[in-house]
């Protein structure tokens, strides 16, 4: 679970381009989605804690993530810091592959 704003300054800390942000930011922030139940569609509704099923931009989001951690642990490594990384776990977002 990693929370939307880590996501985006993830974003900048790798130096990704301020379009790709944007569009990040468009997909993920402030998103409504409707559902279909029976040939009915019900009211629009906003998602707030997950990456739509199927969503073919995950796996990038998963690696994207991946490498700041990887980035976070080698930057302790070096300081030789063996107290780990503090992550919190409160008012988490979840990417679900």
């Amino acid at each position: 679970m990693v929370k939307w704003k880590f996501l985006f300054q993830a974003l900048d800390a790798i130096e990704f381009s301020n379009e790709f942000s944007l569009m990040m930011l468009l997909l993920f922030n402030d998103t409504k989605i409707c559902m279909k139940i029976n040939r009915t569609f019900l009211e629009p509704f906003m998602i707030e804690r997950r990456v739509q099923q199927g969503c073919p931009l995950v796996l990038h989001i998963f690696l994207i993530i991946a490498k700041v951690f990887n980035i976070m642990i080698i930057k302790k490594t070096k300081i030789r810091d063996t107290r780990g990384i503090q992550l919190s776990i409160v008012h988490r977002q979840q990417i679900m592959a």
